[in-house]
């Protein structure tokens, strides 16, 4: 099995180059997943990052086989440098309206290993934000007040240079809402993945330039299904992801025929 690593630089003003690798949509479910996510561990201590972001979708679903193995997987990344998690739409379930705390409860004791539910933590002069998108505005189609609502009392360091986890660019990245949430103005890089890549081929995405076959949405030929953006005055990196198409997905078959994707973010000072 390939891996496919797709590489971004960004000019800031903090006063050292910094590496983040990003494990977009690893959609854990059972042990099957473990020989994947080894080849992936054993890529990202060759890079050796400062940092390793997980924007959402760790687990394919509330409900996971050898919860255990991701356990264990997550324990060996930390021993490389720290895990930063946020939540994504496909760890919530409709029936209980909550997100399986219970395992995230487990993740946050692993040493070096940090889930931000809406929380930031600041290392040196980079600080990281979680950011949870209500389950219940995907599962009960709420409208847009709805995350404004739940997201307006989030605390955070200005600053600091600033980097938001936000699994889904999709809803969060409207205009109405990115504009009335005060931290977002604060914010210098978004990274998110959720959008799979758009289920495109590595070999069209020069010639597509962020467009994809199809969109968790539904949407055919859209934009921001990968790639870097300037958006709304903010950077956005969206990875293509570990996994292509969820177990829960009748298109299963679909995550064979892509290499999973690690996303390596250059931060470099400006010259």
């Amino acid at each position: 099995m390939r891996i496919t690593k797709k590489k971004y630089f960004i000019n800031t003003n903090i006063d050292k180059e910094v590496t983040i690798v990003v494990l977009a949509d690893v959609h854990y479910y059972s042990k099957r997943n473990i020989k994947k996510l080894n080849k992936v561990l054993n890529t990202v201590e060759k890079i050796k990052p400062n940092y390793i972001c997980i924007p959402g979708d760790l687990m394919d679903s509330y409900y996971v086989k050898d919860e255990e193995c991701v356990i264990d997987w997550i324990k060996r990344l930390s021993i490389i440098s720290p895990v930063l998690i946020s939540i994504g739409n496909h760890e919530f379930i409709a029936k209980k309206k909550s997100y399986n705390l219970e395992l995230f409860s487990k993740i946050q004791l692993i040493n070096n290993c940090y889930v931000l539910d809406n929380e930031s933590i600041s290392f040196e002069n980079i600080s990281f934000l979680g950011i949870t998108i209500p389950g219940e505005y995907f599962e009960q189609k709420k409208d847009d007040s709805y995350i404004i609502s739940n997201l307006k009392n989030i605390n955070y360091n200005p600053n600091k240079y600033n980097i938001m986890l936000c699994h889904s660019p999709i809803d969060f990245y409207k205009e109405k809402i990115f504009n009335n949430l005060e931290f977002t103005k604060s914010f210098d890089l978004l990274i998110c993945g959720h959008m799979h890549g758009g289920i495109t081929p590595n070999i069209l995405k020069p010639l597509l330039k962020g467009r994809g076959f199809i969109r968790p949405d539904g949407k055919l030929f859209a934009n921001m299904c990968y790639g870097l953006y300037d958006n709304l005055g903010t950077k956005c990196i969206i990875s293509s992801g570990v996994t292509k198409s969820s177990h829960t997905n009748k298109f299963e078959y679909l995550d064979f025929l892509f290499s999973p994707e690690v996303t390596v973010i250059k931060l470099r000072p400006k010259p």
